[in-house]
């Protein structure tokens, strides 16, 4: 069986005929969206073995509800990309035996797929932070208004 370290190190376009066995860390909420006017389904998850953890994402409904969190699967037909597992409709995900992860994988894996809420700062600190980084604000509501837009007619 292949391992997730490498499977990191090769990317297909085919499918994969040998088998994977991972550990399932982590889920995200399935996500809808539309392609070709037909609304279809999308499932995240953060899998892991003994060399490492890699992201799997999901296309098909019934292949997503067959891999659950806390639990160790077999897939077979998917599709590897560097940094993350492609499951379709023709791969195969089997339950498997329960495997051993070190603590340290399973913690890191989950903290990518659901990172960690950072503390409240102040508005000043948020205002000088870097670009695209995760900030929460705490603070009260002392009022609240909407702004109305509307075109005045002039005459030129």
């Amino acid at each position: 069986m292949l391992s997730v370290a490498n499977i990191k190190s090769t990317a297909t376009t085919n499918p994969y005929n040998l088998p994977r066995k991972v550990y399932v860390v982590a889920s995200m909420e399935p996500s809808q969206y539309t392609r070709d006017g037909v609304e279809k389904e999308v499932q995240h998850f953060m899998v892991c073995d003994h060399t490492g953890y890699i992201k799997l994402t999901s296309f098909d409904k019934s292949k997503a509800e067959a891999i659950k969190e806390g639990t160790t699967v077999i897939i077979k037909n998917y599709i590897t990309k560097p940094e993350n597992i492609i499951v379709t409709a023709k791969a195969q995900v089997f339950q498997a035996p329960p495997m051993t992860v070190s603590q340290t994988i399973v913690t890191e894996a989950r903290s990518i797929l659901r990172p960690p809420t950072p503390p409240p700062v102040d508005i000043p600190t948020i205002k000088s932070s870097p670009v695209k980084t995760l900030q929460s604000l705490a603070g009260k509501i002392i009022q609240v208004s909407y702004i109305i837009r509307f075109l005045i007619p002039c005459r030129a």
